[in-house]
């Protein structure tokens, strides 16, 4: 077993109820143990050392607990204080084990999405010594370049324990580029379904349309709705009824990681209507506080049978399954880019190749379905919209135009150089600027919600200046999550928040970014279109908004 240093820092009024030593070890434990979990469904032998410290005083850019794995900051998303349930960031301290079991929740969820945290100097070299001694033609590869991939693997919640499976993939690769390798082992061991498993009258309720439902069609409406909104076939989404077990929560896997939410109890709704609205609309009403999963903005948690009188007077409404479709919607939203792999975009050229054959035909033969792969879970992770996906191959038949020198290339009249991408000197970011740049349409479209106009925070220059020079990322990640995400969160209402920066900029500004506001989309200039109607809402800087 491979020790880990973990410190979790919780902080606020609500964690007052665990200032003692035995309360910490109480919560430490519990963190440790979630930790432990993770790491096994991962492949990963590893024993967390967890240290627990509490600070009455609040987090003033609104987080309730800092976590740090072997002295790295884990960032996480805002909803995740409302989808691991209302003990924290709202509401009334509860007991030291619903806080422990809370906070233990929350930090496995925060690990999951980054998961290569986990993985040691130690734990890598066992596992590549391992992946080494089965591959009977493995040539012998940097060490740096074995542990990206599986670093890589990690990320998308894939477990690294199978050397075998590894190894023998490894040896059937033909590039040595890491990327192919990457692609190649998580199309063998990426998994085939999203697996929810809850209690089985509710699994009955998801699994059969009601027309009761209005919108939220049963679990139809989660992959109909990813399609549309990202353009990718998500893996079939498998429901599973359980007799046993839990009735106040339901699991949710993708590929090798299960994620835990509470259920909201069947005699219980939740609205996106104000306490105070909830208790002028209905008599007697006692509305608890609650956020939803999807956006974290304010709601509340109130008796089923108001229902009908909140609709009356504007409010939305989710009962127990609609409530369990929006957390997972939620999840997926955030872990699209897991859904993504090379089989499954084959398959749906193959679909494509009978509305414009030519055009499928063409990319097949000059983009390699591992570049193809990673491209598009790269253009997933910015919030590129693919509902377009004929547009996409066709400026993917375009790229040799980036050979060209610049000033030809300004002659044909691409915005790619005219905006200033040409500042962008990496290879593989080059290429996906100028994909982006070819989607720009789509693009404006889609952020800005079919409308003429497009609503956009900037970045002071100063704060672009710095990301360019500064050679530490964790700095850079530091400065930003603390001066602009802070800012930002405040103006997140939806999934449709659009940060303009610079082309040259925008991959380290959205890679800061993506885990604390995944629901924010860090677009370049030359992802928009000349002729697109954008209106600044602000512009942040590190003190605060500079207008």
């Amino acid at each position: 077993m491979t020790g880990l240093r973990v410190e979790a820092d919780l902080r606020g009024s609500t964690w007052e109820a665990v200032s003692t030593d035995e309360h910490r070890q109480t919560i430490a434990a519990a963190i440790g143990a979630s930790l432990t979990a993770l790491a096994a469904d991962l492949g990963l032998p590893i024993s967390p050392e967890v240290t627990v410290r509490d600070t009455p005083d609040p987090d003033p850019d609104g987080w309730c607990l800092a976590l740090r794995v072997e002295d790295r900051p884990v960032r996480y998303r805002w909803t995740l204080q409302a989808q691991v349930g209302t003990l924290i960031g709202v509401g009334e301290p509860g007991s030291v084990e619903q806080l422990a079991a809370a906070a233990a929740e929350l930090c496995r969820e925060a690990v999951a999405g980054q998961a290569s945290v986990l993985l040691t100097a130690v734990g890598a070299a066992e596992i590549a010594g391992a992946i080494r001694d089965r591959g009977t033609s493995l040539p012998p590869v940097d060490g740096a370049w074995l542990d990206g991939v599986l670093r890589g693997l990690l990320d998308l919640g894939i477990a690294v324990g199978d050397p075998d499976t590894i190894a023998a993939t490894l040896d059937e690769r033909d590039d040595d580029d890491p990327s192919a390798a990457l692609e190649a082992l998580v199309a063998r061991l990426a998994g085939s379904e999203v697996r929810v498993e809850l209690p089985a009258d509710l699994a009955d309720a998801l699994r059969t349309p009601d027309d009761a439902w209005g919108a939220l069609d049963g679990i139809t409406f989660v992959a109909d709705a990813m399609l549309r909104e990202t353009g990718l076939v998500v893996p079939p989404l498998v429901v599973h009824g359980t007799a046993a077990g839990r009735n106040d929560a339901f699991t949710l896997r993708i590929n090798d990681v299960t994620s835990t939410f509470p259920l909201l109890p069947a005699d219980r709704i939740v609205t996106d209507a104000s306490a105070d609205l909830v208790t002028a609309a209905v008599e007697g009403a006692d509305p608890v506080p609650a956020r939803f999963p999807i956006t974290g903005s304010p709601g509340c948690e109130t008796a089923a049978t108001y229902a009908e009188d909140l609709l009356n007077v504007g409010a939305n409404t989710w009962d127990r399954p609609g409530h369990v479709v929006l957390t997972i919607l939620a999840l997926l939203r955030h872990r699209v880019a897991w859904c993504v792999q090379q089989d499954r975009l084959q398959a749906q050229l193959d679909t494509l190749e009978a509305i414009v054959p030519k055009t499928v035909l063409a990319v097949r033969g000059a983009v390699p379905s591992w570049r193809l792969s990673a491209l598009v879970r790269s253009l997933v992770l910015g919030r590129v919209p693919l509902t377009h996906f004929p547009s996409l191959l066709q400026r993917l038949l375009e790229l040799p135009y980036l050979d060209l020198p610049d000033a030809r290339l300004n002659l044909l009249g691409d915005p790619v150089t005219s905006v200033g991408a040409a500042a962008v000197t990496d290879r593989d970011r080059r290429v996906e600027t100028f994909v982006r740049t070819g989607l720009c349409g789509h693009n404006f479209q889609t952020w800005s919600s079919g409308r003429d106009l497009l609503q956009v925070y900037l970045l002071a220059p100063a704060i672009e200046d710095l990301v360019r020079t500064e050679r530490d990322h964790r700095r850079v990640e530091e400065i930003l999550v603390r001066g602009v995400a802070t800012q930002l969160r405040a103006f997140v209402h939806s999934h449709r928040t659009t940060l303009l920066v610079a082309d040259d900029v925008r991959p380290d500004i959205g890679a800061a970014l993506r885990h604390a506001l995944p629901l924010v989309t860090v677009a370049g200039y030359g992802d928009l279109p000349a002729d697109g109607l954008v209106a600044p809402v602000d512009r942040l800087d590190l003190e605060g908004a500079d207008r």
